[in-house]
């Protein structure tokens, strides 16, 4: 399979938090807020920032809440919990005072970090918001379309009779968040200029102010493509 090098809640077994946890908005211009995700199936990591434990035991589709991180430099750790002090991603990230962020764990053969600004302000009244990122190492240029309820991706029929929301979305790549009227909705993936569906969330029930993060992950870089989904901040 093609090797890609990435640069930059779900529910988590025996999964720790770092001190200093919070909600997802952060005023303070002399730190950030900071959440990783595991989207390598198989491997389950400790993660440290700084130095200092993060999380233990993170395993696939596993992601942390929120923590404070001082804003500034910070070296990202992602080893194996065996003991073993080698590290399968070291990456020194920028981190923004008063900005949230989301550190991916993508690969199979080769595993890399990607980092990812989120957005840290409630959707318009009424409306909610939401962005795909694409850690789907076999995937490829994806296309997503976030359908209604009243809709259906699983029908071809259907799929041409509707353009998709986001298109060609390269592995390591995240979309700008794009705003619906909230409702209950279906995210639905497809490789890229083709209407034949490989993943759908299922209906989701999306509330007025919520912003949200789907991550669309692979089995260790094949099929069949799986969903890990995070709330960036919570609706009303």
């Amino acid at each position: 399979m093609t090797k890609f090098a990435i640069l930059g809640l779900a529910l988590v077994s025996g999964l720790f938090f770092a001190a200093g946890c919070g909600g997802g908005s952060n005023s303070s211009s002399s730190t950030a807020q900071l959440r990783v995700v595991n989207a390598v199936e198989g491997p389950v990591y400790n993660v440290l920032v700084g130095g200092n434990s993060f999380a233990t035991n993170l395993g696939f589709k596993g992601s942390t809440a929120y923590a404070s991180i001082a804003s500034g430099s910070e070296q990202i750790e992602y080893r194996g919990t065996t003991g073993s002090t080698t590290d399968v991603i070291n990456q020194t990230v920028s981190l923004t005072g008063a900005t949230n962020y989301t550190f991916v764990a993508i690969g199979s053969n080769v595993v890399n970090g990607a980092l990812y600004t989120d957005q840290n302000t409630a959707a318009t009244s009424g409306d909610f918001d939401l962005r795909i990122i694409n850690a789907a190492t076999s995937l490829g240029p994806a296309d997503i379309y976030i359908v209604p309820s009243t809709g259906n991706c699983g029908d071809p029929a259907y799929l041409f009779t509707v353009s998709a929301n986001i298109s060609g979305l390269n592995v390591g790549q995240a979309s700008a968040y794009k705003q619906f009227k909230a409702g209950s909705f279906n995210v639905c993936v497809t490789a890229h200029d083709a209407k034949s569906l490989l993943l759908q969330s299922g209906v989701t029930a999306y509330t007025s102010g919520q912003v949200s993060t789907i991550i669309v992950t692979d089995s260790d870089g094949n099929l069949p493509l799986q969903f890990i989904s995070l709330t960036d901040l919570a609706g009303s």
